[in-house]
């Protein structure tokens, strides 16, 4: 499977239908996913399975109600912005991967 086919989640806004979280459906992230998912649920957004290439294609505008702007908390109980999740993580470890890389 390429990088593009990889699977991913993205959430809607339901007012003005922009992307304002995307996360990679990697199994080693399984928890992350869920608790990124089920945020964006109790935040009223709408959730779609796409694929990460769907994601690049599609994350071109920003929403700019008041739901987009509110904030997550991490597990460490900071807040981070919505938008991004596990998508630019994944993709810096997916990068990371398959570079050739010396470990000692």
């Amino acid at each position: 499977m390429s990088r593009e086919e990889t699977p991913a989640y993205i959430a809607r806004c339901k007012t003005c239908g922009a992307i304002v979280m995307a996360t990679v459906d990697l199994p080693e992230h399984a928890k992350d996913v869920a608790k990124d998912i089920a945020s964006c649920v109790r935040r009223g957004f709408a959730i779609e399975h796409v694929t990460v290439g769907y994601v690049r294609a599609n994350w071109s505008s920003s929403c700019t109600c008041t739901q987009a702007n509110k904030r997550v908390h991490t597990d460490a109980g900071e807040s981070a912005p919505l938008q991004g999740s596990l998508f630019a993580s994944a993709e810096s470890t997916s990068q990371a991967e398959s570079a050739p890389t010396q470990r000692g």
